[in-house]
């Protein structure tokens, strides 16, 4: 049985998946970007309703990246198949995946075979902020043509009291020099002072990884809606801070957030003017308090690339498991 491939618009995109108006993509597709994306269902043959869908956008210089794959595996390479030859005329020499500008859903491939050696993978169960694709996805990548470009992992570590302990001179020293401390709730009372936070933090994150893998620089507005997302995925954010210099700017952030029994460190930024003063650890630190009065005694790391310092965050914690990750990439061929 063949495939029908169609593009589609953003709004069909989001429309055919879960309940209509409560697709969680639906507002990363509909917010505006200044770059093109394409937008991709597959139908099997004779059949009038999509089985997947992915969507390809322009990325770093002649890259072209590729996600937000969902549905049936099977059309994933004729699906593909049909985006580089759009990437191609788009100019594009290299597609990455799976990969699409979020920091909430899927967006690596989870990398079993590695994982099963590895202690205490807890069953491949994944958590709600990790991609959570299915045992098979490294494979559909490889199965196109793809290969591994790189590795990243979230790792589990017991003592979160002794980690605490560790940082907390870092706290008091940045407290000492002039910082304030505040929890994100603290800093959402109304939407003016929620949109300031978000400014904050895309500020933060804009000069923090700038130097990363692929960085590219993303409209202020999407990055709201990629914050507000994993707001809103949440149900306590009093480990989530900010922090600011004495005069009231922006300097530091750390995106904590308790789930299943550990304080999870999902997001960590220092601003440009602010490096080597150790605010890292003084912001985790704050998080990290707030997991051991709640009666937390694990921490998880997470989505590390793999040889950057921040792998080395768990100091000498015992660590409980480690999830991995791949992102994929394949030249192409303009003949």
């Amino acid at each position: 049985m063949g495939w029908l491939i169609r593009d589609v618009t953003a709004q069909e995109f989001v429309s055919y998946f879960g309940e209509p108006g409560r697709d969680p993509l639906a507002r990363f597709v509909l917010a505006p970007v200044p770059f093109p994306r394409q937008f991709v269902f597959a139908y099997r043959e004779g059949e009038s309703k999509p089985t997947a869908r992915i969507c390809g956008s322009q990325s770093v210089g002649k890259d072209l990246a590729i996600g937000f794959f969902s549905g049936d595996p099977d059309a994933f390479v004729p699906m593909n198949r049909h985006l580089e030859a759009w990437a191609l005329r788009q100019g594009a020499t290299r597609l990455i995946g799976p990969m699409i500008y979020n920091t909430w859903f899927p967006y690596r491939a989870r990398l079993f075979d590695e994982e099963q050696s590895r202690i205490g993978a807890e069953g491949f169960q994944g958590f709600s902020w990790e991609p959570n694709q299915n045992r098979g996805d490294e494979r559909l990548w490889e199965d196109a043509g793809y290969q591994a470009i790189e590795k990243y992992s979230s790792r589990g570590y017991s003592d979160l009291q002794g980690f605490y302990q560790r940082l907390k001179p870092a706290l008091d020293a940045a407290l000492a020099d002039g910082f304030t401390i505040h929890t994100f709730p603290s800093l959402m009372v109304d939407e003016a002072s929620r949109s300031r936070l978000l400014d904050d933090l895309f500020q933060l994150t804009m000069q923090s990884f700038k130097d990363a893998f692929l960085f590219q620089p993303i409209p202020r507005e999407y990055f709201h809606q990629l914050y507000l997302a994993g707001f809103s995925e949440l149900k306590d954010l009093s480990s989530s801070f900010l922090m600011r210099d004495r005069e009231g700017r922006a300097a530091a952030f750390s995106f904590g957030f308790p789930d299943r029994g550990y304080m999870v460190f999902k997001t960590l930024a220092v601003g440009t003017d602010y490096r080597g003063k150790k605010l890292s650890n003084a912001v985790m630190a704050a998080s990290a308090e707030v997991g051991v009065r709640q009666g937390l005694d694990k921490m998880i790391h997470a989505l590390m690339r793999r040889g950057n310092l921040s792998e080395h965050f768990g100091g000498r914690s015992e660590l409980l498991f480690e999830h991995s990750y791949g992102l994929f990439a394949k030249q192409l061929d303009s003949k």
